[in-house]
């Protein structure tokens, strides 16, 4: 039976004690328990079991003060070392998340409330069609000019590269820019609002890329479900319950007004660092930082996003064919 007990002990339990210099310099092992290690370990078997129903039904009939109750709650999150992993799900609204980004210029919060909601509207962002310029002839693909050479009524696609640039350097092409004048301001046009559609898309994908990227990064063990329309997230309670965290000094403001569950407990500390963010030192599900989005990069200087020529072909040629069909 001896033999029995010392393995039970050696099961993660009795911890380390802690180690404090005396005033003779000396050091001196410190025990903070208030019971004997075999009952400890006894709650503790039973806590592995089930901790929810240990911590309501369980505890309030052990018949201790709230000071020893939280005692043996101290030491099982805190030193037990072979504490059964135990995980609580809470899950964050988009409001709540979107309260984060604000900002002076812009308006962040909302943009981030719409995305996360899915329910946004840029059609402001690019209600004027980019000017026509040489370099929007680069993303154009050889499917594209094989096009335009048919539009242009020209046999190959140098010819149709020249005559939409306007840089006519072979003689035998000037008569079909004249002829072709039109036309080749049409294919301008329609390469024009190609690239501006297309280029919103890019840049919008780019923003709500670093938005998503940040939301996930500055919100801790989780993610946002966009299928939920929430941030999902899953916490180990040794995350929650360390020594000298807000946790154990929120289990112990809680056990004196009842015996909570360890959910609410958590989802206490959740919403105080929530509501209070900006006030304490530690955080366990946020940033200790406000989440930061380059607003100059994205909306300032425009063209964040890197266009994706595939669609804007795709576009390019359905515009032209609307017009050029036959």
């Amino acid at each position: 039976m001896k033999k029995l007990i010392k393995n039970m002990l050696n099961e993660g339990w009795p911890a380390e004690p802690e180690v404090e210099i005396g005033e003779d310099g000396e050091e001196y092992e410190k025990y903070d328990r208030m019971f004997p290690d075999k009952f400890y370990l006894k709650m503790f078997k039973m806590m592995d079991r089930n901790p929810e129903f240990f911590m309501t039904d369980i505890l309030r009939n052990l018949g201790f003060e709230e000071h020893e109750e939280y005692d043996i709650l101290y030491n099982y999150f805190v030193n037990y070392s072979d504490r059964k992993d135990y995980y609580v799900d809470f899950t964050i609204d988009p409001d709540d998340i979107a309260s984060f980004f604000d900002d002076r210029d812009y308006d962040m919060e909302k943009t981030v409330k719409g995305l996360l909601e899915g329910d946004w509207d840029y059609h402001d962002w690019y209600n004027e069609t980019f000017q026509f310029d040489d370099y929007m002839l680069s993303h154009l693909d050889d499917t594209s000019w094989g096009d335009i050479a048919k539009v242009l009524e020209v046999d190959n696609i140098a010819d149709a590269e020249e005559l939409v640039s306007g840089n006519i350097g072979s003689k035998h092409l000037e008569g079909q820019y004249e002829l072709m004048e039109m036309r080749i301001e049409d294919i301008q046009s329609i390469i024009a609002q190609s690239t501006t559609e297309a280029q919103a898309d890019a840049d919008i994908s780019y923003l709500h890329d670093d938005i998503m990227d940040e939301v996930n990064d500055w919100f801790k063990h989780g993610a946002f479900n966009t299928q939920q329309g929430e941030f999902v997230g899953r916490i180990e309670v040794g995350d929650v319950f360390q020594k000298h965290s807000n946790g154990m000094d929120r289990l112990d403001s809680d056990l004196q007004e009842g015996y909570p569950t360890i959910k609410s407990v958590v989802l206490d500390v959740l919403y105080e660092e929530l509501n209070d963010w900006g006030y304490q030192d530690d955080y366990i599900f946020v940033g200790d930082e406000k989440p930061y989005i380059n607003t100059d990069k994205h909306f300032r200087h425009g063209g964040a996003g890197t266009m994706n020529d595939e669609y804007f072909n795709d576009m390019f040629r359905d515009r032209l064919s609307w017009d050029y069909s036959d």
